[in-house]
Protein backbone atom coordinates (compact mmCIF):
# COMPACT_ATOMS: atom_id res chain seq x y z
CA UNK A 1 0.00 0.00 0.00
CA UNK A 2 2.70 2.89 0.98
CA UNK A 3 3.18 4.79 4.02
CA UNK A 4 0.38 7.43 4.85
CA UNK A 5 -2.38 5.55 2.33
CA UNK A 6 -5.98 6.16 3.75
CA UNK A 7 -9.21 3.22 4.16
CA UNK A 8 -12.29 3.88 5.73
CA UNK A 9 -14.63 1.09 7.42
CA UNK A 10 -18.17 1.35 6.81
CA UNK A 11 -20.84 -1.78 7.57
CA UNK A 12 -20.39 -3.30 3.92
CA UNK A 13 -16.49 -3.38 3.73
CA UNK A 14 -13.15 -1.49 3.66
CA UNK A 15 -13.08 1.12 1.41
CA UNK A 16 -9.94 2.17 -0.60
CA UNK A 17 -8.91 5.11 -2.79
CA UNK A 18 -8.76 3.71 -6.72
CA UNK A 19 -7.88 6.97 -7.97
CA UNK A 20 -5.32 9.77 -6.23
CA UNK A 21 -4.05 13.19 -7.40
CA UNK A 22 -0.77 14.25 -7.26
CA UNK A 23 0.84 17.66 -6.94
CA UNK A 24 4.83 18.26 -6.13
CA UNK A 25 5.25 20.76 -3.51
CA UNK A 26 9.14 20.51 -3.62
CA UNK A 27 11.34 23.67 -3.46
CA UNK A 28 14.81 23.50 -4.43
CA UNK A 29 15.47 22.55 -1.03
CA UNK A 30 12.66 20.41 -0.02
CA UNK A 31 11.11 17.60 -1.12
CA UNK A 32 7.29 17.66 -0.57
CA UNK A 33 3.83 16.19 -2.31
CA UNK A 34 0.61 16.18 -1.94
CA UNK A 35 -1.44 12.81 -2.75
CA UNK A 36 -5.27 13.46 -2.50
CA UNK A 37 -7.35 9.79 -2.48
CA UNK A 38 -10.34 9.57 -3.96
CA UNK A 39 -12.02 6.38 -1.91
CA UNK A 40 -13.65 4.76 -4.61
CA UNK A 41 -13.24 1.09 -4.28
CA UNK A 42 -13.98 -1.37 -2.24
CA UNK A 43 -12.77 -5.24 -1.48
CA UNK A 44 -9.77 -7.35 -0.91
CA UNK A 45 -12.11 -9.23 2.35
CA UNK A 46 -13.79 -12.54 2.04
CA UNK A 47 -17.61 -10.84 1.45
CA UNK A 48 -15.60 -9.41 -2.05
CA UNK A 49 -13.97 -12.65 -2.89
CA UNK A 50 -10.77 -10.53 -2.22
CA UNK A 51 -11.22 -8.70 -5.47
CA UNK A 52 -11.57 -5.07 -5.62
CA UNK A 53 -14.45 -3.13 -7.09
CA UNK A 54 -14.65 0.51 -8.25
CA UNK A 55 -17.61 2.12 -6.08
CA UNK A 56 -18.92 5.71 -5.72
CA UNK A 57 -16.39 7.98 -3.75
CA UNK A 58 -17.33 8.30 -0.27
CA UNK A 59 -14.47 10.40 0.28
CA UNK A 60 -11.12 12.26 -0.27
CA UNK A 61 -8.45 12.23 2.13
CA UNK A 62 -4.95 14.34 1.50
CA UNK A 63 -1.90 13.39 2.43
CA UNK A 64 1.22 15.41 2.55
CA UNK A 65 4.55 13.46 2.53
CA UNK A 66 7.75 15.69 3.80
CA UNK A 67 11.04 14.11 2.84
CA UNK A 68 13.92 14.94 5.53
CA UNK A 69 16.94 13.11 5.91
CA UNK A 70 15.34 10.79 8.85
CA UNK A 71 12.61 10.35 7.19
CA UNK A 72 9.43 10.90 6.04
CA UNK A 73 6.65 13.21 7.71
CA UNK A 74 2.88 12.74 6.99
CA UNK A 75 -0.01 15.12 7.88
CA UNK A 76 -3.25 13.56 6.41
CA UNK A 77 -5.94 15.96 6.44
CA UNK A 78 -9.63 14.61 5.62
CA UNK A 79 -11.44 17.08 2.79
CA UNK A 80 -14.67 15.13 3.35
CA UNK A 81 -15.86 11.62 4.24
CA UNK A 82 -19.35 10.10 3.82
CA UNK A 83 -21.63 9.83 6.68
CA UNK A 84 -22.09 5.81 7.92
CA UNK A 85 -18.41 5.73 8.69
CA UNK A 86 -17.44 3.12 11.38
CA UNK A 87 -13.55 3.39 11.46
CA UNK A 88 -10.65 5.28 9.61
CA UNK A 89 -7.14 3.25 8.88
CA UNK A 90 -4.38 5.02 8.03
CA UNK A 91 -1.63 2.20 6.37
CA UNK A 92 2.09 2.79 6.85
CA UNK A 93 3.09 -1.14 4.19
CA UNK A 94 5.37 -1.95 2.76
CA UNK A 95 6.36 -5.93 1.59
CA UNK A 96 6.87 -8.99 4.01
CA UNK A 97 10.32 -8.91 3.93
CA UNK A 98 9.76 -6.81 6.84
CA UNK A 99 9.53 -9.90 8.92
CA UNK A 100 10.97 -8.32 12.46
CA UNK A 101 8.80 -6.42 14.42
CA UNK A 102 9.48 -4.73 17.92
CA UNK A 103 7.34 -2.26 19.61
CA UNK A 104 8.30 -0.62 23.27
CA UNK A 105 7.30 -3.11 25.81
CA UNK A 106 6.59 -5.96 23.57
CA UNK A 107 9.09 -8.89 22.30
CA UNK A 108 10.74 -8.61 18.78
CA UNK A 109 8.90 -11.19 17.17
CA UNK A 110 10.64 -12.22 13.90
CA UNK A 111 9.67 -14.37 10.50
CA UNK A 112 6.60 -16.81 11.18
CA UNK A 113 6.82 -15.69 15.27
CA UNK A 114 5.30 -12.30 14.00
CA UNK A 115 1.70 -12.64 13.56
CA UNK A 116 -1.08 -11.37 10.90
CA UNK A 117 -2.08 -8.69 13.55
CA UNK A 118 -0.76 -7.37 16.93
CA UNK A 119 -1.44 -4.26 18.63
CA UNK A 120 1.20 -2.03 19.81
CA UNK A 121 0.99 -1.13 23.61
CA UNK A 122 4.11 1.12 23.77
CA UNK A 123 4.48 4.71 22.51
CA UNK A 124 6.45 3.46 19.16
CA UNK A 125 6.78 0.09 16.79
CA UNK A 126 9.46 -0.90 14.48
CA UNK A 127 9.91 -3.11 11.23
CA UNK A 128 13.44 -4.28 9.92
CA UNK A 129 14.30 -6.36 6.70
CA UNK A 130 17.55 -7.68 7.64
CA UNK A 131 17.96 -8.75 3.74
CA UNK A 132 17.14 -5.36 2.69
CA UNK A 133 19.30 -3.40 5.46
CA UNK A 134 16.46 -1.24 6.42
CA UNK A 135 14.10 -0.75 9.14
CA UNK A 136 11.14 1.77 10.12
CA UNK A 137 9.65 3.07 12.87
CA UNK A 138 6.74 5.02 13.32
CA UNK A 139 5.48 6.48 16.93
CA UNK A 140 2.10 5.61 18.57
CA UNK A 141 -0.69 8.52 17.98
CA UNK A 142 -2.90 9.95 21.02
CA UNK A 143 -6.82 8.80 19.71
CA UNK A 144 -5.85 6.33 17.70
CA UNK A 145 -4.94 2.84 18.15
CA UNK A 146 -1.81 1.40 16.08
CA UNK A 147 -1.31 -2.43 15.45
CA UNK A 148 1.66 -4.58 13.21
CA UNK A 149 0.73 -7.16 11.01
CA UNK A 150 2.06 -9.14 8.46
CA UNK A 151 1.25 -11.51 5.65
CA UNK A 152 3.28 -13.51 3.18
CA UNK A 153 0.76 -15.74 0.92
CA UNK A 154 2.11 -15.25 -2.59
CA UNK A 155 0.64 -14.05 -4.96
CA UNK A 156 -1.87 -12.27 -3.56
CA UNK A 157 -0.56 -11.17 -0.02
CA UNK A 158 2.90 -9.84 0.11
CA UNK A 159 3.31 -6.76 2.96
CA UNK A 160 4.19 -5.87 6.48
CA UNK A 161 2.70 -2.56 8.33
CA UNK A 162 2.68 -0.57 11.02
CA UNK A 163 -1.38 0.94 10.68
CA UNK A 164 -3.35 3.36 12.50
CA UNK A 165 -6.85 2.86 13.42
CA UNK A 166 -8.97 5.61 14.12
CA UNK A 167 -12.60 5.77 15.38
CA UNK A 168 -15.33 7.56 12.52
CA UNK A 169 -14.80 10.97 14.10
CA UNK A 170 -11.32 11.08 12.49
CA UNK A 171 -10.36 14.67 12.05
CA UNK A 172 -6.46 14.02 10.82
CA UNK A 173 -3.11 13.28 11.85
CA UNK A 174 0.71 14.03 11.55
CA UNK A 175 3.52 11.36 12.31
CA UNK A 176 6.99 10.98 10.90
CA UNK A 177 8.13 7.75 9.96
CA UNK A 178 11.71 7.01 11.17
CA UNK A 179 13.69 5.55 8.12
CA UNK A 180 17.07 3.90 8.60
CA UNK A 181 19.98 1.65 8.01
CA UNK A 182 19.04 -2.01 9.72
CA UNK A 183 20.63 -2.13 13.24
Amino acid sequence: MGFGVPIVRYQDGWVYARSVTDTDLSTPTSTVWKRTFELDEMGGDAAHRYAFVPVPSRGQIEVTYSVDATGVAIAVKPLWIAPGSQEVGILNEQSAAFNDFAAEGQPALVGAAFPGWIPVRGSWARLRSASLGVEWSVPAIRGAALYGGRELVPPDFDWAGLDYLYPASFAGASYHINVQEAR
